[in-house]
């Protein structure tokens, strides 16, 4: 029982005690039937105290529920909104990117960490002979071959052999 339901009890309590005491400071006997009528009557009156306090604790979590609820909705759009900030960023970027590479005059080829192919520029498709999209995917061994100039044998994989010395080359050929 809360502190306020008891407080109400008390102050029934006071009530009934009052009600039933005679106006000279003596208490009036009463028969049975007024000692269970007033009996009942204390009994529904607790009753309505402590169900109002229950149903006030059950609409205060009610609200606070509610009230988390809003915040999290709250979080997540901010969530969503800086994502949709963030995806857009990246999309202008990459657009950036694709359009710069496309202007360079000389043949660019990017690739993955593992050696895929992922962008030719038009100066590149024409050296190769692969499309964009044919070669998206494709090893770069598979897509650029390198080939002596004299012998005109194949060049052992001369990319992986700069990429083993140093990870991160430009190997302008």
């Amino acid at each position: 029982m809360t502190a306020f339901a008891r407080s109400q009890v008390n102050r029934l309590l006071t009530a009934v005690m009052f009600l039933t005491r005679a106006p000279v400071g003596r208490w009036v006997r009463h028969g049975p039937d007024e000692l269970a009528g007033s009996t009942a009557y204390l009994v529904s009156c607790a009753v309505v105290i402590l169900f109002g306090a229950a149903l006030r604790r059950t609409e205060r979590g009610a609200l606070r529920s509610a009230e988390e609820t809003r915040r999290q909705q709250e979080l997540a759009q901010r969530e969503i909104d800086v994502r949709r900030r963030a995806e857009s960023a990246l999309a202008l970027q990459t657009e950036w990117l694709r359009v710069t590479l496309a202007s360079i005059g000389d043949g660019v080829v990017a690739t993955d960490v593992e050696g895929r192919v992922t962008l030719l520029n038009a100066v590149a498709q024409r050296l190769t002979g692969w499309s964009e999209d044919e070669a998206r995917g494709q090893s770069l061994q598979a897509v650029f071959r390198v080939i002596d100039e004299r012998s005109r044998q194949p060049v052992p994989d001369v990319v992986g052999e700069a990429q083993r010395f140093a990870p991160a080359t430009f190997l302008a050929l």
